[in-house]
């Protein structure tokens, strides 16, 4: 087996098995000191649940990044990420803890994401201008970084989708021989992974703010580190299917707010999955099911990065009339 294969490998399963282990700790600490979701309004549970599973998500992560045998590659890009992701976690805490106000919050993930491009680490379309392109990919980190935090309302939902995604860009890391890239992403798959162990319905922790914003900036950032035209240059759309389920919802629910003569800015049930919940699934199958879109649009991803341009462009238009299909579909189903 390939070296770096194994690296991938050990990366995984420590981080799995720390962060399993840090979960338990954390949430009795949590408890302890009153960092807990306390049930109410748009919240689904019935009980205090603690905070701090992202916390322990980003333990599990970094040190299975560090303690991988990395110290003949050069992944200066990978501490960057870490170092900028960690300003958004330090936030998504103190959010937690006392919500914050919009601005502010948008100001620290722009702040974070400059701090990305200052490191050179943005996208490179050659048909674009340095200026647009650093402009796309300050719009595009600060967007997921939102995508993946709403997504975040139910058991399981966020980490799982998450977990899916970033195994996806792992292995494309591996393919494409990044494996700084590789490394990274399987090390927090990995992390996630622990995590859920105690986020499955009925969750006895919560990753919060803190956890779904650092996830949601690493992914990010991971996406535009890496490569996916090889084969095809239609293939730079791969990680929108790879984040599909979090941008998707983003869209829809905006625009169903926006319909309402409401902030997309401020909480609804207007999102997919408590319409699927309206649609008579458990919240238990509502995840499967998403989960499961999310796998397949990896796979499809994936397999974009490997088609030659016309079966890419297939492949990305039968994704799109599904979404169109699936959107219409779900837009009928009343939530309030």
């Amino acid at each position: 087996m390939n070296n770096f294969y194994v690296i991938a490998l050990v990366s995984f399963f420590i981080s799995l098995g720390l962060s399993s282990l840090f979960v338990p700790a954390i949430a009795i600490l949590s408890e302890k000191i009153g960092w807990i979701d306390l049930p109410g309004g748009l919240k689904r549970h019935k009980n205090p649940i603690p905070y701090g599973g992202g916390i322990a998500i980003i333990l599990g992560m970094l040190s299975a990044f560090f303690l991988s045998n990395l110290s003949s590659q050069n992944y200066s890009e990978g501490i960057a990420i870490i170092i900028a992701s960690l300003l958004i976690a330090v936030a998504g805490g103190i959010d937690d803890w006392k919500p914050m106000r919009i601005l502010p919050k948008f100001l620290i993930q722009t702040l974070a994401a400059i701090i990305l491009v200052g490191m050179n680490l943005h996208l490179n379309i050659k048909y674009l201008s340095p200026s647009i392109n650093i402009a796309l990919s300050l719009l595009w980190i600060v967007g997921i970084t939102n995508a993946v935090n709403i997504i975040d309302i139910m058991d399981g939902l966020c980490g799982g989708i998450c977990g899916v995604a970033s195994l996806t860009l792992g292995i494309i890391g591996l393919m494409t021989g990044d494996i700084t890239l590789a490394v990274l992403c399987i090390s927090l798959a990995g992390s996630i992974t622990g995590f859920l162990f105690f986020n499955l319905h009925p969750a006895k922790i919560f990753m919060g703010d803190a956890g779904a914003q650092f996830i949601g900036f690493v992914l990010a950032a991971a996406t535009i580190k890496g490569a996916y035209t090889t084969f095809n240059n239609i293939a730079i759309f791969a990680p929108i299917l790879i984040l599909g389920i979090p941008i998707y919802d983003t869209i829809l629910v905006s625009f169903f707010r926006i319909k309402k003569g409401k902030s997309p800015f401020h909480g609804s049930p207007d999102h997919i999955a408590l319409r699927m919940v309206k649609l008579g699934f458990s919240v238990q199958n509502t995840v499967r099911v998403l989960v499961a879109i999310s796998f397949l649009l990896s796979v499809s991803a994936a397999a974009a990065t490997m088609l030659e341009f016309i079966p890419a462009v297939i492949l990305y238009s039968i994704v799109f009339f599904a979404a169109v299909i699936g959107a219409i579909y779900i837009a009928k189903v009343k939530v309030e």
